[in-house]
């Protein structure tokens, strides 16, 4: 018997969080002021996946968004950690970046490694057509996630996930980082 035939795929109902960011226009104005005025960047994932820009690669002490980014989503996050840990619960972020999807870009289907969460902030989202899709592999259909710009997707690291190809001509524009919510007593 071959070793995939031993493999059982069962469902598994799951979940993904999506907040509200309020006062989110002045907040993405700033965003996209900082981040317009970095380098330009592309990044080509696999041969069908291009980033039109990205700081991914750009070490830390080069992305000058991230104090105004994490100062504002803080007290957010802090809710989300309690709701998912109700008694006991810490965070950290880990590695943050942005990126813009020009027409005819797309981040293609992946998941995200030693973080327990992934998180999207939607700073410009041209339509609800382009927001973040994740993957069933019990219907091998994809599914999307019911956010618009100004909100923040938490998701299950494990989750896989894609940008689908931007077919307007209007950029959108992502902040992703990665998180690890602990929760220390139950």
């Amino acid at each position: 018997m071959s070793k995939e035939k031993c493999i059982n795929l069962y469902p598994l109902k799951t979940h993904y969080i999506v907040t509200d960011i309020l006062n989110h226009k002045t907040f993405n104005k700033k965003l996209l002021k900082i981040i317009n005025s970095m380098p330009k960047q592309g990044i080509r994932n696999t041969k069908d996946s291009y980033v039109s820009n990205t700081d991914w690669e750009t070490p830390i002490e080069n992305k000058p968004y991230l104090e105004y980014f994490f100062t504002k989503i803080k007290p957010y996050y802090d809710c989300i950690a309690k709701r998912l840990c109700p008694v006991g619960w810490k965070w950290t972020s880990g590695k943050t970046w942005f990126q813009q999807y020009e027409k005819g870009s797309n981040h293609n289907w992946h998941n995200h490694e030693e973080c327990t969460h992934t998180n999207v902030y939607f700073v410009q989202l041209p339509s609800n057509n382009y927001c973040t899709e994740f993957y069933d592999f019990i219907t091998g259909k994809s599914i999307k996630a019911k956010v618009k710009e100004g909100q923040l997707l938490t998701l299950g690291s494990s989750i896989m996930h894609r940008s689908p190809s931007n077919n307007s001509n209007k950029l959108k524009t992502v902040i992703s980082f990665n998180t690890n919510v602990k929760s220390y007593r139950l």
